[in-house]
């Protein structure tokens, strides 16, 4: 996650005042939110000052939106979010077994071509074609990029159910 997120998750930096990730009308009616029903929340001048304020609001927000049946669309973004940073967690392993499976498959075409052993030849094409393709996903699709934005639409839907008539 540090990899991905070096500072804060991405619904903490949202909340910070140098933040732009939110239009300030919106966040100054996070804060108004989350001074009504935290106790001690502030805002602050600065942002250090400000993180363990939003960090702290962030994680009773996390706390208050665990029903599923009452915020379907924050618990799907924290599944994408969740899934793609393990994903990436897993992608050397994707890596690996996709070569594996494209050298396999080469030796197989090998073996085929010099009459070793009899197999259908669109079969072997055909897998040797789908371990390329899990190997370009791998390499191209599976990246810190993905992970941050999933990140960045949880953080959105985690947020905005400040805005929910379900938390009041």
């Amino acid at each position: 996650m540090k990899k991905c997120f070096p500072k804060l998750l991405p619904a903490q930096e949202s909340l910070l005042l140098s933040s732009h990730q939110i239009d300030s009308i919106t966040k100054q009616r996070y804060y108004k939110f989350f001074s009504e029903h935290i106790d001690g929340f502030k805002i602050c001048e600065n942002d250090s000052d400000m993180i363990p304020y939003v960090s702290s609001a962030v994680t009773w927000l996390i706390s208050k939106t665990r029903d599923c049946t009452k915020f379907p669309l924050i618990a799907e973004e924290n599944t994408n979010f969740g899934f793609t940073y393990n994903l990436l967690g897993l992608k050397a392993y994707g890596i690996t077994v996709s070569c594996i499976g494209i050298f396999f498959n080469l030796a197989l075409m090998f073996l085929f071509f010099y009459n070793f052993i009899c197999v259908d030849l669109k079969i072997l094409i055909a897998s040797l074609v789908i371990n390329l393709l899990f190997l370009l996903l791998w390499i191209f699709i599976v990246t810190k990029s993905l992970v941050i934005s999933a990140g960045k639409k949880y953080a959105r839907a985690l947020l905005s159910a400040c805005d929910s008539n379900s938390l009041n």
